[in-house]
């Protein structure tokens, strides 16, 4: 259940709290997105130049039921990156679209950091992943 808003959103923090749950209420559930997934899991874990980062090291899982929002877009595990982050939509949609039933892989973020010599470099931050899908 989620706790009424009773009063002003008074911090910066509030505020950016309130957007992300709305954002998230706004995204379509599992049947509507991906029609025909009965239940679908993610495992993922960061790595950075192959080896897993200490935020990342333990392998987290989403569990996706028809009724679940279908949030797949994780944030960069570097603090210091910007403009970055990993979509799995995309790679969810091409499973779905050839009726395979799991997948795993790995996707560098696609954002920039600064580097040792205060030049921005691509963000080297990298999601394993692995999908499974149970169809109805």
């Amino acid at each position: 259940m989620t706790p009424a808003i009773t009063g002003p959103l008074d911090t910066p923090g509030e505020r950016t709290q309130y957007l992300q749950y709305r954002q998230y209420r706004a995204l379509p559930t599992l049947s509507d997105r991906l029609p025909g997934v009965k239940r679908m899991r993610v495992r993922w874990w960061y790595g950075q130049n192959g080896v897993e980062s200490s935020r990342g090291s333990s392998p987290r899982v989403w569990d996706f039921l028809p009724d679940t929002r279908a949030h797949l877009q994780l944030d960069c595990a570097s603090g210091s990156c910007v403009d970055g982050g990993h979509d799995l939509s995309g790679i969810v949609a091409n499973l779905v679209e050839v009726g395979d039933t799991e997948l795993q892989g790995a996707m560098m973020c696609g954002g920039w950091r600064q580097g040792v010599d205060q030049r921005l470099v691509h963000c080297d931050c990298l999601l394993h992943y692995a999908v499974r899908i149970e169809y109805d």
